[in-house]
């Protein structure tokens, strides 16, 4: 199940998850975990301020500020913006909800949301919250991940009141007839080698009436760690209306994010996010700042 999402890399990290989930000791703490900061909690603090400063919806904005009692589950690394003590994964998160709003006219009106990759949970509870502060028509929110990620998933999102219901899902109870208004994934889909991501696509990404993914792989080219992944140019070829647009802020030089089925943004040429991409590499300051961020907190780099 490991080598199933690209983690073979990261030792025994779905072990962890399990204990996490089963051990309340450890769930006390998850969050804080040096082996789940390397793949999960894994925005520096400079980059916080900055998924911050870019949320323009002043309901999400506020979400994310009430987020401290939320952000004490699993006692995460924080710090203070705004005056609230939150970690700065939490600020991403909003960051995304707010591009959603943004990006997608009838946002509110969709009824079925699917993530691949849940993680914790931390996306799914502040879209629900959204969700019943905006009044919108969110029904049922499906977490798609590794069983142990899924467990964990469904003890942190116990800890609040949630409208929609929510489905933990591995890729083996997929319906095939299932479909959604909105399918996301932070990472998690650009990671999986291209056999599982051909399975995706055909499963998951096919079956939603649009998308958002954020990605880290095949902006330069096929490949994430060793393992074959789909280029950006094969995806923006099987996916409808699909663009590319920036990771705004950048969390790493050649992340980016792909956008199809109904949205409202023109895209960026993909020339142009390569060109930036090498450009952003070859700057010192922000791999330098990421550095001094995660010898703080005594996380390895995520690439």
């Amino acid at each position: 199940m490991l080598k199933e999402w690209g983690h073979e890399r990261r030792g025994d990290y779905a072990g962890f998850l399990w204990r996490a989930a089963t051990d309340p000791a450890i769930f006390a703490s998850f969050r804080r975990d040096p082996q789940y900061r390397a793949v999960v909690e894994t925005v520096w603090q400079e980059t916080g301020q900055a998924c911050l400063d870019r949320i323009a919806d002043a309901r999400v904005r506020g979400l994310c500020l009430g987020s401290a009692e939320a952000d004490a589950v699993g006692d995460p690394v924080t710090f203070t913006y705004g005056g609230a003590r939150l970690a700065p994964t939490t600020l991403r998160y909003g960051k995304i909800l707010d591009d959603l709003i943004r990006y997608f006219p009838d946002f509110s009106n969709i009824e079925d949301v699917v993530e691949i990759g849940i993680g914790h949970g931390g996306q799914a509870r502040l879209i629900a919250g959204f969700a019943a502060a905006a009044g919108t028509r969110l029904k049922t929110y499906s977490c798609l991940d590794l069983a142990p990620a899924l467990l964990l998933a469904r003890q942190y999102l116990e800890h609040f009141r949630l409208a929609p219901r929510f489905r933990f899902l591995s890729k083996l109870e997929l319906d095939p007839e299932q479909c959604w208004g909105l399918a996301i994934s932070n990472y998690a889909f650009s990671e999986l080698g291209i056999a599982l991501q051909e399975e995706y696509l055909e499963r998951v990404l096919s079956r939603a009436e649009a998308g958002y993914l954020t990605m880290n792989s095949g902006l330069a080219e096929g490949q994430w760690r060793g393992q074959t992944c789909l280029t950006a140019e094969a995806l923006l070829g099987r996916l409808p209306n699909a663009v590319l647009c920036r990771e705004d802020p950048a969390t790493a030089p050649d992340n980016y994010v792909l956008l199809y089925g109904r949205h409202a943004v023109a895209g960026v040429p993909i020339d142009l996010l390569r060109s930036e991409a090498r450009a952003r590499a070859a700057a010192t300051p922000v791999s330098r700042a990421r550095r001094r961020f995660l010898s703080r907190i005594g996380a390895p780099a995520r690439g």
